[in-house]
Protein backbone atom coordinates (compact mmCIF):
# COMPACT_ATOMS: atom_id res chain seq x y z
CA UNK A 1 0.00 0.00 0.00
CA UNK A 2 1.69 3.11 -1.09
CA UNK A 3 1.91 5.89 2.01
CA UNK A 4 -0.67 8.28 0.80
CA UNK A 5 -3.87 5.24 0.68
CA UNK A 6 -2.69 4.41 4.52
CA UNK A 7 -5.27 6.81 5.95
CA UNK A 8 -8.06 5.94 3.30
CA UNK A 9 -10.49 3.82 5.05
CA UNK A 10 -12.08 1.37 2.28
CA UNK A 11 -14.33 -1.73 2.50
CA UNK A 12 -11.87 -4.14 3.33
CA UNK A 13 -10.80 -2.78 6.68
CA UNK A 14 -11.29 -3.80 9.64
CA UNK A 15 -11.89 -0.38 12.46
CA UNK A 16 -12.00 -0.67 16.29
CA UNK A 17 -14.26 1.43 17.67
CA UNK A 18 -13.54 2.81 21.12
CA UNK A 19 -16.14 4.56 22.63
CA UNK A 20 -15.92 6.21 25.95
CA UNK A 21 -18.63 5.87 28.72
CA UNK A 22 -20.66 9.08 29.92
CA UNK A 23 -21.95 8.69 33.33
CA UNK A 24 -25.85 9.95 34.12
CA UNK A 25 -24.33 13.43 34.97
CA UNK A 26 -22.96 13.46 31.39
CA UNK A 27 -19.33 13.01 32.20
CA UNK A 28 -16.53 10.55 31.27
CA UNK A 29 -16.14 8.06 34.00
CA UNK A 30 -12.90 6.10 32.32
CA UNK A 31 -14.89 3.34 31.00
CA UNK A 32 -15.36 2.19 27.25
CA UNK A 33 -17.05 -0.01 24.85
CA UNK A 34 -15.14 -1.50 22.17
CA UNK A 35 -16.54 -2.93 19.26
CA UNK A 36 -15.35 -3.58 15.32
CA UNK A 37 -17.00 -1.91 12.17
CA UNK A 38 -16.19 -3.90 9.18
CA UNK A 39 -18.51 -3.60 5.41
CA UNK A 40 -20.77 -6.08 4.27
CA UNK A 41 -19.09 -4.90 0.77
CA UNK A 42 -15.81 -6.34 1.78
CA UNK A 43 -13.65 -8.52 -1.33
CA UNK A 44 -12.45 -10.39 1.29
CA UNK A 45 -13.25 -14.49 1.04
CA UNK A 46 -14.47 -16.21 4.05
CA UNK A 47 -11.13 -17.62 4.99
CA UNK A 48 -9.74 -14.50 4.86
CA UNK A 49 -12.05 -12.44 7.13
CA UNK A 50 -12.34 -15.08 9.78
CA UNK A 51 -8.47 -14.91 10.06
CA UNK A 52 -8.86 -11.19 10.47
CA UNK A 53 -11.84 -11.86 12.71
CA UNK A 54 -9.50 -13.91 14.97
CA UNK A 55 -6.85 -11.18 14.96
CA UNK A 56 -9.08 -8.78 15.82
CA UNK A 57 -10.79 -10.93 18.74
CA UNK A 58 -6.64 -11.48 20.12
CA UNK A 59 -6.43 -7.49 20.16
CA UNK A 60 -9.61 -6.92 21.87
CA UNK A 61 -8.85 -9.77 24.25
CA UNK A 62 -5.89 -7.59 25.62
CA UNK A 63 -8.11 -5.52 27.46
CA UNK A 64 -9.55 -7.59 30.09
CA UNK A 65 -6.40 -9.30 30.55
CA UNK A 66 -4.54 -6.44 31.49
CA UNK A 67 -7.51 -5.60 34.17
CA UNK A 68 -7.16 -9.40 35.52
CA UNK A 69 -3.37 -9.98 35.01
CA UNK A 70 -0.88 -7.94 36.47
CA UNK A 71 2.19 -9.20 35.02
CA UNK A 72 0.33 -9.26 31.76
CA UNK A 73 -0.26 -5.95 32.25
CA UNK A 74 3.18 -4.95 32.68
CA UNK A 75 4.34 -7.15 30.03
CA UNK A 76 2.17 -5.03 27.59
CA UNK A 77 3.15 -1.47 28.93
CA UNK A 78 6.52 -2.33 28.36
CA UNK A 79 6.54 -3.28 25.11
CA UNK A 80 4.04 -0.16 24.19
CA UNK A 81 7.16 2.17 26.19
CA UNK A 82 9.79 0.89 24.37
CA UNK A 83 9.26 -1.16 21.19
CA UNK A 84 5.83 0.56 20.07
CA UNK A 85 5.94 2.96 17.23
CA UNK A 86 2.44 3.85 15.90
CA UNK A 87 2.21 7.94 16.18
CA UNK A 88 -1.77 9.34 16.50
CA UNK A 89 -1.36 12.09 14.33
CA UNK A 90 -3.29 12.17 10.78
CA UNK A 91 -6.04 9.74 11.69
CA UNK A 92 -8.83 10.02 8.65
CA UNK A 93 -12.68 9.51 9.61
CA UNK A 94 -14.36 7.82 7.64
CA UNK A 95 -18.22 9.29 7.14
CA UNK A 96 -21.17 7.88 9.20
CA UNK A 97 -24.04 8.52 7.01
CA UNK A 98 -27.07 7.07 9.26
CA UNK A 99 -27.42 4.52 12.05
CA UNK A 100 -30.82 2.68 12.76
CA UNK A 101 -30.28 0.19 15.81
CA UNK A 102 -26.93 -1.90 15.27
CA UNK A 103 -26.88 -1.22 11.77
CA UNK A 104 -24.07 1.82 11.14
CA UNK A 105 -23.85 2.70 7.12
CA UNK A 106 -20.35 4.45 6.68
CA UNK A 107 -19.02 5.99 3.50
CA UNK A 108 -15.87 4.95 2.72
CA UNK A 109 -15.62 6.99 -0.42
CA UNK A 110 -13.13 9.27 1.32
CA UNK A 111 -10.03 8.94 -0.35
CA UNK A 112 -10.08 12.19 -1.87
CA UNK A 113 -12.43 14.03 0.44
CA UNK A 114 -14.16 15.37 -2.34
CA UNK A 115 -11.58 17.00 -3.91
CA UNK A 116 -10.55 14.77 -6.92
Amino acid sequence: MAEEDEDYVDENDFLIRIRPIKTSDNQFNGEAQFSVLTSKDSELNEELTEDFEYIVKCMLSTIPLMEQDEGFRDFVTNYVDNYFNYEFGNISTPIIESIDGNVIKINFDTKTKGNA
